[in-house]
């Protein structure tokens, strides 16, 4: 299990929750003036926006959110019998990666951003070492 904080390039506050020892959970929210990205990978309905001046308890953004959630159902069920939007995202990885390699494209995930995953990756667990805030290393390369 791991929850990392971290202060973006322009301020943006980020939090990101990862375990697979409770209850599976791999979950981004994002903080910024105008208010709060929520992303939940395991549900369709996962993709929240939430204003300034929005309560996510409230009966107004629980209405909204339900009827969005109605809205979006229909065209989710044959994704969700199929292991849900998570796994399908994993084969949809795979498949890009095959014809990226088969076509000779470039993929649309480059080495550089894999490798600056494992650099966030690694200030993370340098962060959690010293108990201190740790900058990401920039790529040059």
């Amino acid at each position: 299990s791991s929850v990392v904080s971290a202060r973006l390039s322009a301020g943006t506050l980020a939090t990101v929750v990862n375990t697979f020892r409770t209850s599976p959970s791999s979950e981004i929210e994002i903080f910024g003036s105008e208010g709060r990205l929520s992303i939940c990978l395991y549900r369709f309905d996962g993709l929240r926006l939430y204003t300034c001046s929005e309560y996510p308890g409230s009966l107004t953004t629980r209405i909204k959110g339900l009827s969005r959630t109605m809205i979006d159902l229909a065209a989710a069920l044959p994704a969700m019998a199929r292991g849900g939007g998570f796994g399908n995202t994993f084969c949809q990885a795979w498949n890009h990666f095959i014809d990226a390699i088969a076509s000779g494209e470039r993929p649309e995930c480059s080495f550089t951003d894999g490798r600056q995953a494992v650099l966030a990756s690694l200030a993370a667990i340098q962060s959690f070492q010293t108990g201190q805030p740790v900058a990401v290393a920039q790529d040059n390369r």
